[in-house]
């Protein structure tokens, strides 16, 4: 059995159990926490630097001189893992999993070879999908879509886990639910941001009237001036108002301004999550610098490092 892609609980229910809370009200999961440019940046970037490397192996004779061997029974490891993806995609779908979720499972496809089994093909696994634990036995086993256990590859199974740093000996952790926190507050902060300059041309204001209104003439009022400047498409139309009506300007109080300066935090914040330094994400907090600048020319330009 070759573990593909399947339906999940979010599939056939509309319920997603990866799904993390955070105080902001937003509900965090690997899609949503993907639209954070930042971390998407980040992920894609570790994936495809890992993914882009060669995958050599050596032997080393009597001598000690090093000599690369390439049999082609090993082309799963440094060739094309399975018929479906080339290899810089298989490896950058691998390390994906593992920068997100703190796991990454591969399905080994293998065929008898006495003494021994010869794996032929490996296939990645939608982390989501797999639930680890033990058997009754103390064995590691490997719950797949909930109804499938299988074992590890050294224990005589089908899987191969890639754990990143976990407690409890069974599983990594996933920066999504530890960083559910500082990702929601990401994802309200852009939300925010993008309602705040779609909701006019101007920063904000009212209108005013020095004549009594009732509710239903206030409504129009509204409703009329909305449709004719709210959205950056009408930034700047000239605004005629009647019955006395002014419309008053008001500035950025302090609340929407830390708003605001919180969009830059979430890069930050980012940054430590993953591990990718700040300047490599993009952020517009930091200096522009040429491609192919270093970290220690950064370093060198930049008064602010430790």
């Amino acid at each position: 059995m070759v573990a593909k892609p399947g339906r999940d609980l979010w599939d056939m229910f509309g319920v997603n159990p990866w799904l993390a809370k955070s105080a902001t009200g937003k509900y965090v999961s690997n899609e949503t926490a993907l639209t954070i440019s930042a971390l998407y940046r980040a992920v894609r970037l570790l994936a495809d630097v890992a993914a882009s490397l060669p995958i050599h192996v050596y032997q080393k004779d009597a001598e000690g001189q090093r000599t690369q061997l390439s049999n082609e029974s090993e082309r799963y490891i440094w060739g094309r893992p399975n018929p479906e993806v080339n290899r810089f995609v298989f490896w950058q779908s691998v390390v994906g999993n593992l920068v997100m979720n703190g796991n990454a499972y591969l399905y080994v496809v293998s065929v008898p070879d006495r003494p021994t089994r010869r794996p032929v093909e490996l296939y990645p696994i939608e982390p989501r999908r797999v639930k680890p634990g033990r058997n009754e036995q103390g064995e590691k086993i490997y719950l797949i879509d909930g109804t499938t256990p299988a074992k590890d590859w050294v224990n005589g199974g089908e899987i191969v886990h890639v754990q990143g740093y976990g407690t409890d000996g069974i599983k990594g952790l996933s920066i999504v639910e530890l960083g559910a926190m500082g990702l929601g507050l990401a994802l309200a902060a852009e939300e925010y941001a993008a309602r705040f300059f779609g909701n006019g041309s101007a920063a904000g204001g009212y209108l005013s009237s020095d004549q009594p209104l009732t509710q239903a003439q206030a409504s129009g009022l509204s409703a009329a001036w909305e449709e004719l400047h709210k959205g950056p498409a009408n930034a700047h139309r000239v605004a005629v108002l009647g019955s006395g009506t002014k419309y008053m300007t008001s500035t950025l109080n302090p609340a929407e301004v830390q708003v605001l300066d919180s969009r830059k935090f979430g890069i930050g914040d980012v940054a430590r999550w993953t591990g990718v330094p700040e300047e490599l994400l993009g952020s517009s907090t930091t200096t522009s610098y040429t491609t192919g600048t270093t970290i220690e020319q950064i370093k060198k330009t930049r008064t602010d490092f430790p």
